[in-house]
């Protein structure tokens, strides 16, 4: 299938993949974050003062 498409057709759709790729790994960092925060957030504060 793929051999049969143009060269700057693969590489266009390469290029595409990857992008969506990067962008994937990108959300999935940033939902990873705002995770940690939330957990953050319910546990006790604990004194530093002691």
């Amino acid at each position: 299938m793929l051999s049969q498409l143009p060269f700057m057709t693969r590489g266009l759709l390469v290029a595409l993949l990857g992008l969506c790729g990067t962008f994937l790994v990108l959300v999935l960092v940033y939902l990873g974050v705002k995770l940690m925060q939330k957990v953050g957030e319910k546990e006790p504060p604990q004194d530093s003062a002691s």
